[in-house]
Order: C-alpha cells, then sequence, then structure tokens
C-alpha cells in the first residue's frame, strides 16, 4: 500500500485497502475494516472499477450485519445490489439477495427470508456454484430452525455440511456445523449441540481463526 500511494497507482490503493479491510473484519476489527473500505471507495469510483466498488458496498453491509447494526447493513447492500444489477453480475446479485437473508432473520420476517434464500439457490445451482448453494442451503436450515421446524432445518444443515466437505470448503463446513448446534441447542438437544459446536471449533483451530473460535467456544459455555 505504501508503494503503491508513493507512486500514485490509484487502482492498487483501491485494492490494497479493501484487501486490508477483509482482513480486519475476519480478525474481528470491524470499525477499522470500515476505515479502509471508506478509503477504497472514492478511488475505486475515481478509476470506474464498478464491479469492485459493488464488491466494497457489499463487504461493508456484512461488516455492518456482523455487529447487528442492520439499517446501514440494509443502505450498503441494496447499493451493491444497484451496482450489481447495472452492471449484470447474477452471481454477485444472488450472494447479495442470500446475505440479506441474515438481516430478515433478524427482522424475524421469514416470508421475505424465504424467498430472497431460493431465488439465490436457483442461481447458484443454474451457475454451479455449489458453494454458494452450499451457503443458501445453510440459511434455509437457519429459516426452518426459526420456523421451529427442526426435521427440515436438519436435513438442510446436513446437505450444506456435505457439499462444503466434498469441495473442500472447511469455513464453510464450519460455519454450517456452528448454526447446526444452535438448532439443537434451540431444540434443548445439548448433547447433539455440542458435538456441532465442537466440529466447528476443531476447523477454526486449524484455520487460526481466533474471533470465531471465541464465538464457538462462548456458545459451547453457554450450554
Amino acid at each position: 500500500l505504501e508503494i503503491a500511494e508513493r507512486i500514485d497507482e490509484t487502482r492498487l490503493v483501491a485494492s490494497f485497502c479493501t484487501n486490508l479491510g477483509i482482513l480486519a473484519n475476519v480478525q474481528g476489527q470491524w470499525e477499522k475494516a470500515l476505515a479502509y473500505y471508506n478509503e477504497s471507495i472514492p478511488r475505486l469510483e475515481q478509476v470506474g472499477q464498478r464491479r469492485s466498488l459493488a464488491e466494497t458496498y457489499h463487504n461493508m453491509a456484512m461488516t455492518y450485519a456482523g455487529v447487528q447494526r442492520w439499517a446501514e447493513a440494509g443502505s450498503f447492500y441494496e447499493k451493491s445490489y444497484t451496482l450489481a444489477k447495472e452492471i449484470g453480475d447474477i452471481r454477485l446479485q444472488a450472494t447479495l439477495k442470500l446475505n440479506r437473508v441474515k438481516l430478515y432473520l433478524a427482522i424475524n420476517d421469514l416470508t421475505y427470508a424465504k424467498a430472497f434464500c431460493q431465488h439465490a439457490m436457483r442461481v447458484f445451482s443454474r451457475l454451479e456454484d455449489h458453494l454458494g448453494e452450499a451457503d443458501a442451503l445453510k440459511y434455509m436450515g437457519m429459516i426452518y430452525t426459526q420456523k421451529g421446524a427442526w426435521q427440515s432445518a436438519e436435513d438442510y444443515f446436513n446437505q450444506s455440511v456435505n457439499i462444503n466437505m466434498e469441495y473442500q470448503h472447511p469455513l464453510g463446513e464450519a460455519e454450517a456445523h456452528v448454526e447446526f448446534g444452535r438448532m439443537f441447542k434451540a431444540k434443548e438437544e445439548i448433547d447433539s449441540a455440542r458435538n456441532q459446536f465442537q466440529f466447528a471449533h476443531t476447523i477454526y483451530q486449524t484455520l487460526e481463526l481466533d474471533k470465531e473460535l471465541k464465538e464457538v467456544e462462548k456458545e459451547i459455555a453457554d450450554l
């Protein structure tokens, strides 16, 4: 970043700021992440990198959603979706619809959550984006957990775990195990919940993700 700034490479400065924002986000430093994204945005606008701009808006929305600031998250999801439609990026549109499911779950609007999730799943299936499909299946499990439809939720979580394992995506597998554990916790099946959280804990340890480790350790302690 320092070299790119010194030689005035605006596009590279924007790219590095976005990547540093993603890194800060993974480390749980959400305010630092937003600061980097805000450094990136005017530069992306300056060089006309509309797809990268849409992705950065998306990253900002996810960062706000991660700290449950739903109004800001919704605003940046909308900005990103508008740009994704303008440039015809079908995959990004589906990803944005899927990530908005968490927002609708937070306000208990299961009708919109399910509609957005099903739409995203159809697109990912058509694009043969298996990891996107696995993520959508995880969210369907979350929706049915909130409905108290335990068997449907369990089926979706199992499908998500299996696809993530098949395509060797341990982070996605761990996230599915966490939500699977939360389902068993809601169902008051404590041993099954602990098993799912432990699967996730092992993966997070391997990936050295401290923020996620702390979160799943809290889930286990709460049992």
